[in-house]
């Protein structure tokens, strides 16, 4: 996916997006911004002190490098002056199966914020990035996943509990959800190629005997036909030259000529002659 068909999902109700990023990063091409939604880059403290609201998305990229990702630790203090309603797209600078997203789960529950998407990325102007989550600052849980919601349909909350104290365990349950999901489709994608392998291999593993039972039949036939002996003995005789004088014979299928021109038998005894 390319970030703006990512940013294009989640643009209802934005006229506003603030680039958090690093100044060396263009990011606003990627974007392709319709018209009637505003473009413009802030620094981290700047936007954290405008305590951004419904209408505004931002964009940042945390990431292992700086000054080219931002620590996630350092928009915990954003992330906590969000608005209900403000959303932010977080390019994730790490790969898919290296995210720490650990570090991240701590302040987007801080800050009340729920992960709306998570997605691989391509193309994207963001050193090493493969990833972006889009999240929004919420008062309630927007979408309750199915493990979260009981038999009969509500969400599993203790009755004595009030809902703003339930919302930072449903909120890390569900983003954690998200990012557990994201991490692990390459996986299952691999696991599914694995399985079409083996399937393959096993619809073909009966011809493949059959084939190995033939040739191992014709080798034996080959092996123990007298040209491939004789070949063997000849071969031989090239290293070993006494050897090949001595089972010659014996392979010969013709009568030998002995001494004084008597037959010999095919072991080099003389056989007796036929009148005596």
């Amino acid at each position: 996916m390319r970030i703006h068909e990512l940013l294009h999902a989640h643009l209802d109700g934005v006229d506003h997006v603030v680039d958090l990023t690093d100044e060396r990063i263009d990011l606003r091409e990627a974007l392709r911004l319709p018209e009637s939604v505003r473009y413009s880059r802030s620094g981290l403290d700047e936007a954290t002190r405008s305590g951004p609201g419904a209408g505004t998305l931002l964009l940042c990229a945390p990431g292992p490098t700086a000054p080219a990702h931002a620590e996630p630790d350092a928009l915990a203090p954003l992330l906590r002056e969000l608005r209900p309603g403000a959303r932010l797209i977080a390019v994730l600078g790490w790969r898919i199966g290296e995210l720490p997203y650990h570090r991240l789960l701590g302040p987007l529950v801080d800050g009340r914020c729920q992960i709306l998407a998570a997605a691989p990325v391509e193309r994207v102007p963001v050193p090493g990035a493969q990833c972006a989550i889009v999240v929004e600052r919420v008062e309630r849980l927007a979408t309750v996943p199915s493990y979260l919601v009981g038999p009969g349909g509500r969400a599993r909350d203790e009755p004595d509990v009030p809902a703003a104290e339930a919302l930072p365990t449903l909120l890390r349950m569900a983003n954690e959800y998200v990012f557990l999901d994201l991490v692990s489709r390459p996986l299952r994608r691999r696991v599914v190629e694995l399985e079409r392998e083996l399937a393959d291999r096993d619809a073909r593993l009966p011809t493949l005997q059959d084939e190995l039972a033939r040739s191992r039949a014709r080798v034996a036939a080959l092996e123990s036909s007298l040209s491939f002996q004789i070949g063997a003995v000849v071969a031989e005789g090239i290293r070993r030259p006494v050897h090949a004088v001595r089972r010659m014979p014996r392979m010969w299928p013709f009568p030998q000529s002995g001494r004084n021109g008597r037959a010999a038998s095919p072991d080099g005894s003389h056989r007796p002659d036929a009148d005596g």
